[in-house]
């Protein structure tokens, strides 16, 4: 398979949130999935997050094994998406916020401050 293909067949398998999508990553260290764990990270797939949940742990397995500026690109991507939060995207909303949470908790991923200011607070009256 061509870069292209396996970034594919990675995306794919991170979609479906099975461990093949890790097997893929771990075989491919030279391949650079940084947009595909974007895509992971800023959207929930699953299937029916009622039952399944989010899967921010799923995505965070990955960021912990990114280098530091593919790391940052994720994180940046994350704080913008969480800035353009709407009320109305509840799935993924839910997902951003568990990965916010897990990076000021976490210092391993060397985010605190990053994300600090990731989130406006949002007026009481919003909700409806």
């Amino acid at each position: 398979m061509n870069e292209s293909q396996i970034k594919h067949q990675f995306l794919k398998e991170a979609k479906i949130g099975n461990g093949r999508a890790y097997s893929i990553f771990s075989a491919n260290r030279n391949v650079d999935f940084t947009e595909q764990i974007i895509n992971i990270s800023v959207h929930n797939y699953g299937y029916d997050p009622q039952c399944e949940g989010d899967r921010a742990d799923y995505a965070l397995q990955f960021i912990r094994e990114l280098e530091e500026s593919q790391k940052q690109k994720v994180l940046a991507a994350i704080k913008k998406q969480l800035a353009q939060v709407e009320i109305t995207d509840d799935w993924d909303v839910d997902q951003l916020l568990i990965l916010r949470h897990c990076f000021l908790k976490n210092t391993t991923l060397n985010s605190a401050n990053f994300f600090a200011s990731a989130l406006t607070p949002v007026p009481a009256t919003s909700f409806g």
